[in-house]
């Protein structure tokens, strides 16, 4: 199969496969415990072994501290700690670079995403999907100023590549791990 292959066999991933959560963090000491608590609940529902790989941005918090906690609590929940300050989009890298997983997925550490949506992200994977990507559908609550530009960068982004994803913004996305061996990301491109 060519990387340019927009769809994967259907059941691609099976028992034996193995799934892993890349979440960036910078000062997140607040949301890691519940994060870490909601992920346990969520990905112990699916069939798959898993990884949580929580890294950390050179916080100025004890967000490293709460992760080396999390990892003791359960191996599972990997910490990993940049050397430097490097934002979002390395951090996604690094979690990407470590991973060992058949699908990956990334989502921010603020449960702005929810864990127990990611067996919807494994189930659109496993339907043949190589990339999937979530939808912040309900942004009521977020003030005017956020929301009108971000539909205009939702639409110009949609013009420019002809990807039809309502939300381009989203952290919260699932891939078919093989494709993303040769990925480069600087910038702000994690999204």
């Amino acid at each position: 199969m060519s990387f340019n292959d927009s769809k994967l066999e259907k059941g691609w991933l099976t028992s034996d496969s193995k799934i892993s959560i890349v979440v960036p963090c910078y000062n997140e000491e607040e949301c890691l415990t519940p994060l870490a608590r909601e992920l346990k609940l969520a990905l112990d529902q699916v069939e798959y072994d898993w990884e949580v790989l929580l890294i950390n941005d050179c916080s100025t918090d004890s967000t490293w501290k709460k992760m080396k906690v999390i990892n003791h609590w359960d191996s599972r929940f990997k910490a990993i700690h940049l050397a430097y300050n490097s934002g979002q989009t390395a951090g996604t890298l690094a979690g990407i670079r470590n991973s060992t997983g058949d699908a990956v997925i990334t989502m921010d550490a603020d449960l702005q995403h929810h864990p127990r949506d990611i067996p919807k992200v494994l189930q659109l994977l496993n339907e043949g999907h190589a990339v999937v990507s979530s939808w912040r559908y309900d942004r009521a609550d977020e003030p005017a100023g956020k929301r009108i530009p971000s539909r205009i960068s939702n639409s110009l982004a949609r013009l420019m590549t002809g990807v039809p994803a309502h939300d381009f913004g989203s952290g919260f996305k699932g891939y078919y791990a093989p494709r993303l061996s040769d990925l480069i990301l600087y910038g702000s491109f994690h999204r």
